[in-house]
């Protein structure tokens, strides 16, 4: 395993109990090293990372009567967000890759969300491989959490 996951797995351990944190430079960390990962493998183990971590969030959220509607749409909106930008290693969609990401991650609990799945396995069987898009950048979870500082 990366020990970049591991190092940032001991932090988020570390993270006071019953206590506020700054969940903004998490997710920004969490999301970039997704990036920088070239094995599936660690890309399995950040996201299960990412996963306790936004759980954690959520219950943050809950417990101060925040808006929980508005972070789980930006949390949905992530979660398909990571599998594209998976599935596109050189800005190129592979949706036979997208397919298995979004099998893989709702195999794994990840990723609820029927339509997206059928998304995919309507792109992998009419589009076959690699179809040029323009990457998107922008990170739902960020906004969301820049809205609340």
């Amino acid at each position: 395993m990366d020990s970049r996951i591991e190092i940032l797995a001991e932090e988020l351990q570390s993270l006071p109990q019953g206590r506020n944190f700054e969940p903004l430079l998490y997710v920004h960390r969490i999301k970039a090293l997704h990036g920088e990962l070239t094995l599936e493998a660690d890309k399995v183990v950040l996201l299960a990372l990412r996963k306790a971590f936004l759980d954690l969030c959520e219950r943050q959220i809950l417990s101060q009567n925040g808006n929980i509607e508005q972070f789980a749409n930006a949390r949905r909106a992530e979660d398909k967000l990571l599998c594209i930008e998976e599935a596109s290693p050189r800005g190129e969609l592979d949706p036979a890759r997208l397919l298995h990401i979004v099998k893989r991650e709702t195999l794994a609990g990840r990723l609820n969300d029927p339509d997206f799945l059928e998304f995919a396995i309507a792109g992998s069987s009419v589009l076959g491989d690699n179809v040029s898009h323009s990457e998107v950048k922008t990170s739902w979870l960020s906004r969301w959490f820049a809205k609340k500082q």
